[in-house]
């Protein structure tokens, strides 16, 4: 039975990061990862979501090892070529942020849409508020925001 993009991400909530983006707790998480082009010390929010996209459309796997990057922004660009980046959330789109004006970005999957915003699993986050990314967790992620030079701000949702 195929599963949405969102319920592959769920299954994965509470996936840990060792210390120092050395591996992952998780034996087969690890191998999965890896599958998808992540290695020891790279960040992996893009590669969490590379991974469930892969298992929920493996029909679209050769396409998907092409358009998704390590990077964020660049996998956000690459799917922006295609037509496929919008600037309102649905269910199982990927959301995309940029840091202030940096290259620098995180990218999440969206398993809820209201009017405050939606909320998301996301790999390479902290469930605990913090910035430093550890797990996979679900976030309450607000939409609507001013740019904020020194945080993450929304780029847009790429539709799989």
């Amino acid at each position: 039975m195929t599963k949405s993009i969102s319920e592959v991400a769920i299954s994965y909530i509470g996936q840990t990061e060792k210390p120092k983006n050395s591996g992952f707790t998780m034996a087969s998480f690890q191998e999965k990862m890896v599958h998808v082009g992540w290695s020891k010390a790279m960040p992996w929010c893009a590669y969490f979501c590379k991974l469930v996209a892969i298992e929920a459309m493996p029909e679209h796997k050769e396409e998907f090892m092409k358009l998704f990057s390590g990077m964020a922004i660049v996998t956000f660009n690459n799917f922006k070529a295609t037509g496929k980046t919008f600037q309102t959330p649905q269910v199982n789109d990927l959301i995309v942020w940029q840091h202030g004006k940096t290259s620098q970005g995180h990218i999440g999957v969206v398993t809820s849409v209201d009017k405050k915003g939606v909320i998301t699993i996301e790999g390479n986050t902290n469930d605990l508020g913090g910035r430093e990314g550890y797990i996979v967790a679900q976030k309450d992620r607000k939409i609507n925001l001013p740019f904020n030079p020194k945080g993450l701000n929304l780029l847009g949702f790429i539709r799989l």
